[in-house]
Parts: C-alpha cells; structure tokens; sequence
C-alpha cells in the first residue's frame, strides 16, 4: 500500500498507481496542477504512447483513501473500488477551487491525453466489470471538504452487484455542477455553492440518479438553481428533507421520476 505522510509539490500532473491501495494520511499536502490517485492498473508501454486503458482485478475491494489535504489547479481523480474522503480537496493558491473533482468507485476506465499530452488529461468510461460481485462506494465523510467548479461521485454498478453506494455527511461545494449516480445516495451532508449564507450559496446543477434510493437527512443542505433527482428502477424510493421542507417522495419510478426543486421550494414533475 501507497502511504503519503509528507509534501508532494509538481508544476504539472502527478499520477499514482498501486492496486493495493493508496492512503493520503492526515499530515499530507498535496499541491499539483492534476491528480490522478487510482487502485487500478494500466499497461507501462500503453500508457508512454497515450492509449491508457486502466483495469482493476477481478472482486477488488482496495482503496483510495484522503484524510489530508490535496490542492489542485485542473482536476483531482480518486477512483478504486472504494474511495474515501475524509480531508480536503481545493484549489491552489491561484486557482481557488479546483477546476473539477471525481471521486469514482469501478474497476475500468480510460485516460484521454490532450494535445499537449501529459500536461492535459481527462478520465473517461468508468465503468464496473458485468461479473463483480464487490460492493463499490464512494464517501464523503464529515470531515471531508471539497471545492471545486465540477463535482463528480459516482459508483458504478451492475446487475451481479447487491449494491454501490455514494455517501455524503460532509461538505461539497461546487459552483456549476454536482452529478451523484449510484445504485443507492445517502446524502446527510452539504451540497451547495458556499457553506456561508446568506450570500448566493446555490449550485447551478445538482443531478442525484440512484436505481434504487435517493435519501437526504433531515440536517442536510441541498441547495441548487436545478435540482434533479432520478431513480431507474420500477418501485424506487426518494425521501428525507431539503432544507426546512419535507420531500416525502416514495414513488413508482415512472410516475415520479424527475422531482426539480428551485431553493427550497418543492414541485413534482
């Protein structure tokens, strides 16, 4: 297993790889242009010529863990079968929220270089093998904080899994966009522009998409311009609260299945 305790400093991308797991402890910084911090494995020769196929073996629980503080100009990539935050994830000292931030649970996926190769790249495909019978998640925990433009935290899932999960009890604030999807979200904590009200603290997008249950807790905050909330399976459930109203949702899917809430004012569509 990968422990980073110290200062890992770069102009350009750093890229971290070890199928048995990679832990940022509490005393690391981490301050890079791009993160990519994977459990999952690609060819050495695939990847020098800019066709990046990452894989993971078969049943993997490893895991991506940050209970430190990671700093990034572009992007930051956390993707195992389980990936944890329970530090923080922003911006460098120019860039005062990173430009996007996934935190991905699956066992396939690709990297796409730009034009300027390694200075330049974006993940793509994250996928989870139809044979896997692991449980993937993401979480955010309590003390988990990130910043950003972009917020992604998915958890791939098929039919031969029980379960993936995405959890939130921290805080997420991103300016444009926050997309959950997984097959159940618990979702206890902050999805918002800013944590500081009154001033404008509303996402422009929030899409939650669960194929089984989409929760928000009663002391959560979920604050968007648009929020979307989806479940794909027949007999799907969407329940809790958002902000100071009840959304008590518990639906058919098809009947019920785009709820867009403006603040805290709640309509069905």
């Amino acid at each position: 297993m990968t422990q980073i305790s110290g200062a890992l400093q770069a102009n350009g991308n750093l890229f971290l790889i070890n199928p048995a797991g990679i832990v940022f402890n509490g005393t690391a910084s981490v301050n890079v242009n791009g993160l990519l911090a994977t459990t999952l494995d690609v060819n050495n020769n695939d990847f020098m010529n800019g066709a990046a196929s990452f894989t993971g073996a078969a049943n993997s629980t490893s895991s991506v863990k940050n209970l430190g503080e990671i700093k990034a100009g572009g992007a930051v990539y956390l993707i195992a079968p389980e990936v944890s935050n329970e530090g923080t994830i922003t911006g460098t000292a120019v860039a005062s929220r990173v430009g996007k931030v996934v935190l991905g649970a699956g066992d396939k996926f690709d990297v796409q270089f730009d034009s300027s190769n390694l200075i330049g790249f974006q993940i793509n495909n994250l996928q989870q093998a139809a044979t896997t019978t692991a449980t993937n998640s993401v979480k955010n925990s309590q003390t988990g904080l990130i910043q950003a433009e972009n917020v992604y935290m998915s958890a791939a899932q098929t039919a031969a899994l029980e379960s993936s999960v995405v959890n939130n009890s921290g805080v997420v604030e991103a300016t444009s966009l926050i997309d959950i999807s997984a097959g159940t979200i618990q979702q206890d904590g902050a999805l918002l522009k800013t944590n500081i009200i009154p001033i404008d603290f509303k996402t422009t997008t929030i899409n939650l998409k669960a194929s089984d249950s989409i929760v928000t807790g009663a002391n959560s905050k979920t604050a968007a311009s648009t929020l979307n909330l989806e479940t794909t399976k027949a007999e799907a459930g969407i329940g809790g609260t958002v902000g100071s109203k009840n959304l008590v949702c518990s639906i058919v899917t098809r009947f019920c299945e785009r709820i867009d809430i403006n603040n805290y004012y709640i309509s069905n569509t």
